[in-house]
């Protein structure tokens, strides 16, 4: 059985309404995987088959397409950005346990999320 980043934003949801900080914190890292793997489908082969540092290779290729003028490459660089902020709030709730983590930090990352499925979206009809 396999599972989608559509499947992994879906729960991720699920999680948000719960009403613990333990909900909250695993929506929170769901909603950032949820958002990686999907990015990850538009890197060149290399990146999405990188292993070691992953995360920050994806990341850094997305970022380093603002060098490019055409709007596609706008679209990319600006999902890096979303997927570089969102991963800091992603480490935050998987690794920073003594500091208060609201819902309404879930709920900001969800939105993040989200919008870097709509400019996945975005980029495949350009």
């Amino acid at each position: 059985m396999s599972i989608d980043p559509d499947t992994i934003l879906s729960f991720a949801k699920d999680l948000s309404d719960g009403e613990t900080e333990v909900s909250w914190r695993t929506s929170t890292s769901r909603a950032y995987y949820a958002a990686f793997h999907r990015a990850r489908k538009i890197a060149p082969e290399s990146i999405r088959k990188a292993r070691a540092n992953a995360h920050e290779k994806l990341i850094s290729w997305m970022r380093d397409q603002r060098e490019n003028a055409d709007e596609q490459s706008k679209v990319i660089a600006k999902c890096g950005l979303h997927l570089s902020q969102m991963k800091i709030k992603r480490e935050e709730a998987d690794y920073d346990l003594a500091i208060e983590f609201s819902n309404h930090e879930c709920q900001r990352l969800l939105i993040k999320s989200q919008e870097v499925f709509r400019m996945m979206e975005e980029i495949q009809r350009l």
